[in-house]
């Protein structure tokens, strides 16, 4: 449960994070404000239909809540948050701890109110005085479609999204010398009002203890989440992040170079975002977007030494922000495909270049044919990620080299050792000058099976070195340590 510190609305104590949306803990009960959290796009053949984002709250209120409303935190978390929130930097957030318990004293006269969140699930309990008066902990619900108790005793609300249970409660009499003993209690809707009744009666004289719990479950869709994939330094030790977002809310600087989420495709839309921290992580110097209306992923950064930074990555996306002078201004295509649960209607590689500020693109080009290019697609992607290898580097005059993958007949080659496609898959190099309008040279690399380019890494003196894994007994091998393919599924 994370306090509100300014944060969000002052009408927010505290938030909990659900899977599709948000629990807000306020002064008279709770909001949930729940979310399918994606736009769901389905690919059928040429067609590709679009459904809105889904939401619901539903709010519980306790009407008997005293006014003035005091909390006590226990058990504070040992990571703490930070909210760069808007383009308002007073308003941003550092610092904030997390807690998994909360007390609130005589919330109802004689009765506490106590949160209480572990093992991903949250209770709400009543710390009953002797003799204090039970239909003060009557509550009631807005905005359930449909509200009833189940054959076990849950409380179960419904929704269009899903359902929300309140387990049936437990309840016990709390001697003074801490004896315990247990109470029948069970949950009473009457006339849209829930109460607590006990059947057998209890001991008003002792103390009293009720405890029910939330359930969240059956909610469509999936949380909006972001994925790191790479980062760099700068000359000044600041550091670069790069990854996916899967959703609008990411922080986004003022000024940045892009500060709409473009959407995608598939069941995961998403954008790549890039973030500039300072050295010590303090402070946030800048946050962007970048993409189209299709999918894209970063598979690898680098900064210049004047502070500019460099991308490549993979886009499905045909209106990718492409600069005047880039190399190839138009989207390739490629056959649809889904890597990781993540979807590409057609791939292409990018390149882009922002400047150190993150406020404007530079430069930006596509580089592809007709096939699946910087997606390893083959059986050599054994590990989580695999699909999205490949790598950046810059030489002295920031010259831009890649090493990738490409499954396109047609991918552009210039002086290439070898300008043909020879097997299912081939590693892919390739120089591009500075400003991305040029390529300088570019060649397969690959025998009759599979290849990946992993990494690349450039000399002073201007030789190229590149690091990947291949499936073929036919890989072109000069003089060396060993020049037979060892078998197996693949070698380096």
């Amino acid at each position: 449960m994370v306090p509100n510190e300014g944060q969000w609305d002052e009408k927010i104590r505290y938030n909990v994070d659900l899977n599709a949306g948000k629990l807000f803990i306020e002064n008279q009960g709770m909001t949930y404000f729940l979310t399918d959290a994606m736009s769901h796009n389905h690919h059928d053949g040429e067609e590709t239909t679009h459904e809105l984002t889904k939401y619901h709250a539903l709010k519980h209120i306790f009407p008997n809540a005293n006014d003035e409303i005091e909390i006590q935190e226990s058990d504070s978390s040992s990571h703490y948050l930070n909210y760069m929130i808007g383009s308002d930097q007073s308003k941003w957030k550092s610092n904030i701890h997390g807690v998994s318990k909360l007390v609130l004293p005589s919330y109802f006269d004689g009765i506490d109110l106590i949160y209480d969140g572990e093992l991903d699930q949250l209770r709400f309990s009543f710390n009953v005085q002797a003799d204090a008066d039970l239909s003060q902990l009557s509550f009631y619900i807005e905005g359930a479609d449909k509200i009833q108790i189940d054959s076990k005793g849950n409380l179960v609300l419904t929704h269009s999204l899903g359902t929300i249970t309140y387990s049936a409660p437990k309840a016990w009499n709390i001697s003074e010398n801490g004896k315990k003993s247990e109470v029948q209690v069970q949950f009473q809707l009457k006339d849209q009002l829930i109460s607590f009744v006990m059947p057998d009666g209890y001991d008003s004289s002792e103390r009293l203890f009720i405890d029910p719990s939330l359930t969240f479950s059956t909610f469509s869709g999936s949380t909006a989440d972001n994925w790191g994939f790479t980062a760099t330094p700068d000359p000044n030790s600041n550091l670069f992040g790069g990854g996916i977002v899967f959703g609008t809310g990411y922080p986004i600087t003022t000024g940045a170079f892009d500060s709409s989420f473009g959407g995608g495709t598939g069941f995961f839309p998403m954008d790549v975002a890039i973030t500039k921290f300072n050295a010590s992580g303090s402070a946030l110097l800048y946050s962007t977007l970048l993409g189209g209306s299709g999918n894209e992923t970063p598979h690898s950064i680098v900064s210049a030494p004047n502070g500019e930074l460099y991308i490549y990555g993979v886009t499905s996306s045909a209106n990718f922000p492409i600069t005047t002078g880039a190399y190839d201004n138009s989207f390739n295509g490629g056959p649809y495909q889904t890597q990781n649960s993540l979807e590409f209607d057609g791939s292409d590689i990018y390149v882009a270049r922002l400047n150190p500020s993150g406020t404007a693109l530079l430069s930006s080009t596509f580089v592809g044919g007709g096939g699946t290019d910087g997606l390893n697609t083959s059986p050599l992607n054994y590990n989580y990620g695999d699909q999205f290898r490949g790598e950046i580097v810059l030489d002295n005059s920031q010259n831009v080299y890649v090493s990738s993958s490409t499954s396109s007949l047609n991918f552009p080659t210039v002086g290439a050792s070898q300008a043909m496609l020879n097997g299912s898959q081939d590693a892919v190099i390739f120089k591009l000058n500075s400003n991305l309008s040029n390529l300088q040279w570019s060649t397969f690399f690959g025998g009759s099976g599979s290849e990946t380019g992993n990494s690349i890494a450039v000399a002073t003196n201007g030789s190229v070195y590149v690091g990947g894994g291949t499936s073929s007994s036919s890989l072109p091998i000069s003089s060396g340590n060993d020049l037979t393919y060892n078998g197996g599924s693949s070698d380096g």
